[in-house]
């Protein structure tokens, strides 16, 4: 009497479950499936028809296994008597974890052999045979979500009149050798598991949180929802030696800092980058601190070791990063003239960078100059905005002057930034005003609808 083992499966007929018992050999030392011959050795008969049955075996585990698993199994008829019997013989497959479409690669759906049986592995057991499947890069190894949408990043794309060739998914590394989607996917992807989260501190000795957010979906998405967040949140302006001027946080360095943190973080750890902001400074922490082999001294020299290479070379494919090691040069520069400077920190686990914020006279005397703030108090047809609802005043006061910041209305309401901003970009999703510009020196026109 045969024994079924490890490597040896006998079924009287073809059952349902077939796929499974074909991942859980991929997904092991391979073996062989015997469809009509029983434990016993005696045949079942798979079929009058076996050559139409092999390819109804063929079609079914196509259809059902992810990655393709056929190039890796063998269908052949074997004559043990008078009946004739199928041996589906499976080897071990290169792309493992090989798993079940209908239930993906979480328990339900990866399998491997243990003794005798097919069992379900754990969620641990799975990410360890993606990682033991890689090239010991993160970004390079399978997803374990593979239902992924690229909304964000094809606006991304079209915003910026980039465009890629038909097979742009596997030029990015957004697929692997094997064809399903990479991490670095994922990362770009709507699905994004990973999140930035921004905090808003008011002054003091012992700063009090003021507000909060969290940006998610595609890496692409929360650095241009970050920076726009951080823009406009700059410090208020303020009268100095006469003029009105601005302290703040130069744009170009925020996006600098911003981008590198994103790009360079370790994305096997499960926490978040983190924005702080401050009256006097911008903090920004990622975590990973600085690669294997690299220290925050070589960085100030110029040096550049990417941790994440693929995203790296797509973001500066996208012209938000460059690959020179020319950032943090970049940043000092923008603080040439101001006599508080950016601070960079690295420790075990983490990287931290502080911005300052510019005060008056430390604006580079090249870049133009702010326009006075108005703050306005009536318009033809409201007399009292206070007797008005926020975005009625707001429209009635886009309509009177023709257009209106970010800090007039929070003049206007006696808001805070956030709830300035927030209002402003509430208003504008839903048609109720128009935004115009960007940074700074953004401004609101009525809608033309109204």
């Amino acid at each position: 009497m045969a024994i079924e083992e490890q490597q040896t499966e006998f079924k009287a007929d073809c059952p349902e479950d077939l796929a499974r018992d074909v991942v859980a050999l991929a997904n092991s030392e391979g073996g062989n499936l015997w469809i009509g011959m029983c434990a016993d050795e005696t045949s079942a008969g798979a079929a009058a028809d076996p050559d139409q049955l092999m390819c109804r075996i063929s079609d079914a585990l196509f259809e059902t296994i992810e990655p393709d698993v056929l190039p890796f199994v063998r269908l052949n008829t074997a004559p043990p008597g008078a009946k004739t019997a199928i041996r589906l013989r499976v080897s071990p497959g290169p792309y493992r974890p090989y798993y079940l479409k209908s239930a993906g690669m979480t328990p339900s759906g990866v399998f491997a052999r243990r003794g005798g049986a097919s069992v379900p592995l754990t969620a641990l057991e799975i990410r360890k045979m993606l990682d033991a499947a890689g090239d010991g890069s993160f970004e390079s190894r399978r997803a374990l979500c593979q239902e992924l949408t690229f909304e964000a990043f094809a606006e991304f794309m079209n915003s910026h009149q980039i465009k890629f060739s038909g097979s742009w998914k596997s030029e990015t590394g957004f697929t692997g050798a094997d064809g399903l989607y990479t991490n670095l996917a994922l990362q770009l992807s709507d699905q994004c598991t990973h999140c930035l989260k921004a905090a808003v501190f008011n002054g003091g000795e012992v700063p009090e949180l003021r507000d909060c957010r969290t940006f998610k979906g595609s890496l692409l998405k929360q650095i241009s929802e970050a920076l726009e967040f951080i823009v406009c949140l700059s410090p208020k302006r303020a009268a100095c030696d006469g003029r009105t001027d601005a302290g703040d946080f130069p744009e170009e360095a925020v996006r600098e800092v911003l981008v590198n943190a994103m790009a360079h973080r370790d994305y096997t750890l499960g926490d978040s980058t983190f924005v702080r902001i401050f009256e006097d400074r911008l903090q920004i922490v990622s975590v990973g601190g600085m690669p294997s082999g690299f220290s925050l001294e070589a960085a100030m020299l110029g040096a550049s070791m990417p941790r994440n290479k693929a995203l790296m070379a797509l973001l500066c494919r996208l012209g938000l990063a460059h690959s020179c090691g020319s950032g943090i040069q970049k940043i000092e520069n923008l603080y040439a003239n101001s006599s508080d400077k950016p601070e960079f920190k690295a420790v075990a686990g983490a990287f931290s960078a502080v911005l300052p914020v510019r005060g008056c006279g430390d604006r580079d005397p090249r870049a133009p100059q702010a326009a006075p703030l108005v703050f306005m108090q009536t318009a033809p047809g409201a007399s009292n905005y206070k007797t008005l609802t926020e975005k009625s005043a707001v429209v009635a006061a886009v309509a009177a002057y023709g257009k209106i910041t970010r800090q007039q209305v929070q003049a206007l309401l006696h808001v805070s930034k956030t709830r300035a901003y927030m209002l402003l970009k509430d208003m504008a999703e839903h048609g109720e005003i128009q935004m115009r510009g960007n940074g700074p020196g953004r401004y609101y026109i009525p809608s033309q609808q109204n």
